[in-house]
């Protein structure tokens, strides 16, 4: 059973970093894309939201990782769980981020 545990452990972690990743660069491009506007740019309420909030939205994947390792590991349902909300997060951290980068304008 250790060997399970372990397994979940470094897919927790790999989890974790895949969302702060996904988080970083779209926080960077899109601050960068913010600043570098031009006069036509106006940016959209998920832009300004974004870069306006982004130190305390660091804390989601960090948060995820942390109740992850904690909880992931008591049971096979609570690991398929902890796997399948990593991913979900990790897609809708790409996706927001995706969806304010390529949608500059209102």
């Amino acid at each position: 059973m250790r060997g399970s545990e372990d397994e979940t452990f470094s897919l927790t972690c790999v989890i974790g970093i895949t969302q702060f990743v996904f988080f970083s660069l779209g926080l960077m491009l899109l601050t960068i894309q913010v600043k570098v506007g031009t006069v036509h740019f106006q940016p959209t309420s998920l832009s300004r939201f974004l870069t306006a909030h982004g130190l305390w939205l660091a804390g989601i994947p960090l948060v995820w990782t942390i109740l992850a390792a904690a909880f992931g590991s008591r049971s096979k349902v609570a690991r398929t769980m902890t796997v399948t909300s990593g991913i979900v997060l990790a897609i809708l951290i790409g996706a927001a981020f995706a969806a304010a980068i390529l949608n500059p304008t209102n």
